[in-house]
């Protein structure tokens, strides 16, 4: 017996599509639903989600910002001279002395270039080891037209050797 030709028992049925002529059947029709159903509610949430604003957050503290620790305040021995602070990190300013005008940080460029020199040449107690410089005419012109303009220099002279040990004195 021949489906879905001429005399077979489904031929009179009306809408009937055999599945061999490409027609889904109901049960393979049903994962395309549940997919397009799927499908359609993904897109509904990134749609909300692309068109949501978000809440305004409200920030409170949860504990007092304030901590009175017990004794006097701290005195910090100022210097006479200069100038002097003390922060601490979380705290804040614990005061400060000397005043607030700006001042050169060339005294701080000098004490970081001898100490960088030292780290790289270190001196030993018999005075051997360190480093040796000759000035150089170019060196020698750049001192005069330094002191020239007031600035902190060294007389040198054009050939001079120094040593590490003349340059310690010499500062």
């Amino acid at each position: 017996m021949r489906l879905g030709g001429r005399g077979s028992p489904t031929e009179g049925r009306r809408g009937y599509r055999p599945a061999a002529l490409g027609w889904p059947s109901h049960s393979r029709r049903w994962p395309r639903v549940v997919s397009l159903v799927i499908l359609i509610v993904v897109a509904a949430v990134v749609v909300r989600l692309i068109t949501l604003k978000p809440p305004n957050l409200v920030l409170r503290a949860a504990y007092t910002t304030t901590v009175r620790l017990p004794g006097a305040a701290p005195r910090p021995a100022w210097p006479a001279d200069g100038q002097a602070a003390l922060v601490v990190q979380g705290i804040g300013s614990l005061g400060s002395a000397g005043g607030e005008e700006p001042t050169p940080t060339a005294s701080l460029a000098k004490v970081m270039t001898a100490y960088l020199t030292l780290q790289r040449y270190p001196l030993s107690r018999t005075g051997s080891g360190g480093f040796t410089l000759t000035v150089t005419p170019a060196e020698a012109g750049a001192q005069v037209q330094d002191a020239a303009q007031d600035e902190s220099v060294v007389a040198v002279w054009r050939g001079s050797v120094l040593t590490s040990g003349s340059c310690w004195k010499r500062c």
